[in-house]
């Protein structure tokens, strides 16, 4: 297994680089290249090969070699998780290429002069630009942009399982490999369940280590106990973590991760997800998630992690759909997280009618191309499939655990492994509603996976309405007191006069709202879902709360350091 870490590669066109030719380091093509940070390099004559991420059965000294020998086809074969730049002096050709799904974002800017190519959102060549409406709608609304868009105008991010040729006025791309959605009709026999057990069990020992303990991320859902049982039963050494906040709440994540642990006989650490100061909660978002990450609540978490672990199995999947099929595209955006415009519009109704305008505008066409997208495929889980793979997956989950799990540790996926998901393509679509294909592999595994109940809730979520009262003075000083790009869509103003409408919930309102979220639970859940039919997702407006909590955190990336 080879890895590197954090790069940049800036390209500038010899003609108007300011530096002395006979000093400089020799270009590509019309390129002078400067390579900034820590990226793992593999070097065959000519041909020098920069990455961050992990490369699994080749080593990293391979890699040069076989470009050279093979080209960009070489790709197609790897098995890893990786962003890569391809130096290639003798073509004069500078490439980027990212791995099959996405797992480490390589970010572009080109600017006809000069390229910039960076592992990083938060690289001084794109920092300096405006923010893009339609990532800052994005942002308010799901938490982070969609469909490769980065958050500073003129950057993007690479489209995955791509080889991105980069030419004198722009990149020219080309797929390496391509993801269908599932399509077998047939019943699923036992031999399909075999074959599945057998190809999760290699994508484990794929990323083992050479040697010492891995930590798993645990929680109380099916897939980290299925890292957990899989792990075990290759003999890896295991040390197992969950972070928590309140031990007086019952099912939870942490409490069923502990249980766990003790069946599996593994280390279980529990740490503490929120330390109680909001505004250095805010600035780590910022700081960690670049503009580019949902919101981490459990962001103290992972800094007390940091220094601690190495290597760390996290559970991103392919295998999941909800139980019944969605024929309604809001319905599929809705379910993986992705909330229609009309959810932030009691928001832009308070901001500058034209900044709200653009706001509105640019996030309904964004939503347009993931719909249009979905619809290329006939089959409503097919579509719902391509929405969870192409936006949740891509643009939400991956991102979030790159910059924040990733941000120390090695971050190792079996369940994306690019045999797992070529075999994914070959299930009925039905098998992935309520996870049916994967629970019955996991059952095969080990009959006694589900001994431990399935956790209830997280458990770790802070009260943050309580949180912006009690930090609110801080606030105003701290994120509200200078000028941010942010300032061109949404106003200091509007934002401090929301902060200061926060009030505590009442109790009788409490008490209103848990026991609708509890009749909605009991609503969806698949006995009365028999019973009475399907029951429709509603997407209900952002909250005041989780609002402010994006936008502050937009503007903390603007603070004074």
């Amino acid at each position: 297994m080879s890895r590197g870490r954090d790069f940049a590669v800036v390209l500038t066109r010899h003609d108007r680089w300011p530096g002395s030719p006979e000093l400089d380091v020799p270009g590509v093509g019309p390129w002078h290249v400067q390579v900034e940070g820590a990226p793992a390099r593999s070097v065959h004559g000519d041909v020098t090969v920069l990455f961050k991420g992990q490369v699994y059965d080749t080593p990293a000294a391979d890699l040069a070699l076989g470009y050279a020998a093979h080209g960009p086809a070489f790709f197609r074969g790897l098995h890893g998780a990786f962003s890569m730049v391809v130096l290639d002096a003798c073509a004069g050709e500078v490439l980027a290429v990212t791995d099959h799904v996405g797992t480490h974002t390589l970010y572009a800017a080109h600017d006809g002069t000069q390229v910039t190519l960076s592992t990083r959102a938060d690289h001084p060549q794109f920092v300096h630009r405006p923010y893009r409406p339609e990532a800052v709608a994005a942002v308010l609304a799901s938490g982070t942009p969609l469909n490769g868009t980065a958050l500073h105008e003129g950057v993007h991010g690479l489209a995955s399982a791509s080889v991105h040729r980069v030419t004198g006025s722009g990149l020219a791309s080309s797929v390496y490999w391509q993801l269908t959605p599932p399509s077998g009709t047939a019943a699923v026999p036992d031999a399909l369940v075999d074959e599945y057990v057998f190809l999760l069990r290699q994508a484990v020992r794929r990323r083992r280590p050479a040697g010492g303990p891995v930590h798993l991320s645990l929680s109380g859902g099916h897939d980290s106990r299925g890292l957990l049982a899989l792990l075990t039963r290759e003999g890896q050494e295991v040390r197992a973590f969950a972070y928590g906040l309140r031990a007086d709440i019952p099912h939870t994540d942490a409490q069923a991760a502990a249980q766990l642990a003790a069946q599996y006989g593994v280390p279980f650490e529990p740490v503490v997800a929120y330390h109680g100061d909001l505004p250095a909660t805010i600035r780590r978002n910022a700081a960690w998630g670049q503009g580019v990450a949902n919101f981490c609540e459990e962001v103290d978490a992972w800094a007390t992690l940091e220094g601690s672990i190495e290597d760390v199995f996290t559970g991103e999947h392919a295998h999941g759909l909800h139980r019944d099929t969605l024929t309604d595209p809001d319905e599929q955006l809705v379910h993986q997280h992705i909330a229609p415009g009309q959810t932030i519009t009691w928001f832009t109704d308070l901001l500058d009618p034209g900044a709200a305008r653009q706001l509105q505008d640019a996030y309904r066409d964004t939503l347009d191309h993931v719909r249009a997208r979905a619809a290329a495929y006939p089959h409503a889980r097919q579509q719902h499939f391509v929405v969870m793979v192409s936006q949740r997956l891509s643009h939400m989950l991956l991102p979030w655990r790159e910059r924040f799990t990733g941000r120390h540790a090695a971050v190792h996926v079996p369940y994306l492994d690019r045999e797992v998901m070529e075999f994914m393509q070959r299930v009925p679509p039905e098998q992935l509603a309520d996870k049916a294909l994967f629970q019955r592999a996991l059952r095969r595994l080990d009959p006694q996976v589900y001994r431990v109940p399935l956790a209830r809730t997280q458990g770790y979520e802070a009260d943050w309405t309580a949180e912006l009262i009690t930090h609110r003075a801080r606030l105003e000083e701290e994120m509200l007191g200078h000028a941010s790009r942010l300032d061109a869509l949404v106003s200091p103003e509007v934002l401090r006069t929301l902060l200061r409408a926060v009030v505590p919930a009442s109790s009788p309102g409490t008490l209103r709202r848990r026991v609708r979220s509890r009749l909605g639970q009991v609503r969806h859940g698949a006995l009365l879902s028999r019973v009475l039919g399907h029951a429709t997702i509603r997407a209900h407006p952002v909250s005041r709360t989780e609002l402010l909590l994006r936008a502050l955190t937009l503007r903390a990336l603007d603070a004074p350091r």
